[in-house]
């Protein structure tokens, strides 16, 4: 039994220690990886600190032999003509040379803080001496054979320790890689909280304008209702009932006398071309608005006029087929055998009842109130689904911010306990983002 228990204790797991968390603020991160780069830089510069005064040496000896060159005749056993090109040469390959290295004249390494501007700075130093010695430096050497190469000589030696200056530059990139992708990230953070707070502004304000709009809109469909249920308004729902019934018997009336006239259009036009000229406008009228010259003929011609044609029909003296007479009798029939007069009395009494009742309503203030009531309520509700469409966007947009910020904030904790290894555990960034 006592075996067992020592297996037991021995092979027993240990219980799992609690995680730690360290909760860093959104601001902590700046100041952590801005430290982590000072640093950095620090030791890319004491690393890179000999080369750069083997770089600062180099110049310094450039410049005392351009000065050698500066203060130095063309001797004149020269051809004339080869004299007169390095008389042309000098003075443009000295302002050359000058100029190119002029970022590091008079300059000690303590000048220089940064190794990443002093290599851009001497990348471009270089070719610009490569430019200067193609351009102005080809037949110097004739003249100036020492001053020449050692310009040359410390040109390369220039060159060779930008090569190393460049190692120590792609070396520093990969070690910075994690720390510049966490700032890159990091500003992609800020910039969406910035959003992130122009939206919630924007938010608050079109939801405030949607309460508001809403609560007019309800007093106003109040009003509506009111008004709906006044005694005024129903007298004059009555009217407008009733002016619906006169405008339908209207329509009726109408289309009837229309479709009982145009058919008798073709015969109308035969007639035309033997009647009295007398007669000819009405017989237009009747052709081109037949409802309008029925309900104006007070004179009742339509009578004579249909009478007529039958009599010409009947008379031979309009040609008209067999089959086409037996239609036009019929109809003639039917339209005689109508009280036309009756039928012109009650539509000119329903346009006069029409009249009346539109006018008493078009009078009426209550129905003007009701009508611009009702407008202004479709307005505001078109302004509310206006917003509401508007923030609905706004809250997609605000929701694909949350979600991509809460992506840069897992990615920025993982990079975070990879750089700042002070504490060990999980690191948390609070953002200040609650649900």
């Amino acid at each position: 039994m006592t075996k067992l228990r020592f297996l037991d204790r021995l092979f027993k797991k240990e219980k799992e220690e609690k995680v730690k968390v360290r909760t860093l603020r959104l601001d902590d991160i700046d100041n952590i990886i801005k430290n982590k780069l000072r640093l950095h830089r620090e030791r890319i510069l004491n690393e890179s600190k000999g080369i750069i005064e083997n770089i600062l040496d180099s110049s310094s000896i450039i410049k005392s032999n351009v000065k050698k060159i500066e203060d130095t005749d063309i001797p004149n056993d020269i051809h004339i003509r080869l004299k007169r090109i390095l008389n042309t040469s000098k003075p443009l390959f000295i302002k050359g040379v000058m100029d190119s290295i002029s970022p590091f004249i008079n300059k000690g390494v303590s000048n220089f803080t940064d190794v990443e501007e002093f290599h851009d700075d001497l990348k471009k130093t270089l070719d610009s001496l490569a430019r200067t010695y193609k351009s102005h430096g080809k037949y110097l050497s004739v003249a100036f054979e020492n001053e020449i190469k050692t310009i040359r000589r410390e040109s390369k030696n220039m060159l060779e320790n930008n090569d190393r200056l460049e190692n120590i530059m792609e070396r520093s990139m990969k070690e910075n890689k994690l720390l510049n992708e966490t700032i890159a990230e990091y500003e992609r953070i800020r910039k969406d909280m910035e959003e992130l707070n122009s939206i919630g502004i924007s938010l608050k304000k079109d939801r405030e304008m949607v309460e508001s709009l809403i609560r007019m809109s309800e007093k106003i469909q109040r009003e509506i209702e009111n008004l709906s249920e006044s005694e005024e308004f129903q007298s004059l729902s009555k009217k407008k009932k009733r002016l619906d019934e006169i405008e339908k018997r209207l329509d009726e009336i109408e289309g009837n006398i229309f479709h009982l006239l145009t058919q008798m259009k073709r015969p109308l036009k035969k007639y035309r071309k033997q009647c009295d000229t007398g007669i000819k406008k009405i017989i237009d009228n009747y052709i081109e608005n037949p409802v309008e010259q029925f309900f104006s003929d007070n004179s009742n011609s339509l009578v004579f006029i249909l009478k007529e044609i039958d009599k010409y029909i009947t008379e031979e003296r309009m040609k008209v087929k067999d089959r086409e007479k037996r239609k036009i009798y019929e109809r003639i029939k039917n339209i005689l055998d109508l009280d036309l007069n009756s039928m012109r009395t009650e539509y000119k009494k329903l346009c006069e009842k029409r009249e009346y009742i539109s006018g008493s309503i078009k009078e009426s203030n209550i129905i003007k109130k009701r009508t611009k009531l009702m407008k202004d309520r479709r307005e505001i509700d078109d302004n509310i689904t206006m917003l509401r469409e508007e923030i609905k966007n706004l809250e997609d947009r605000e929701n694909s911010i949350i979600h991509n910020i809460e992506k840069l904030k897992n990615k920025i904790e993982e990079n975070m306990s990879r750089i700042d290894k002070t504490d060990k555990g999980k690191i948390i960034i609070d953002i200040g983002i609650t649900e």
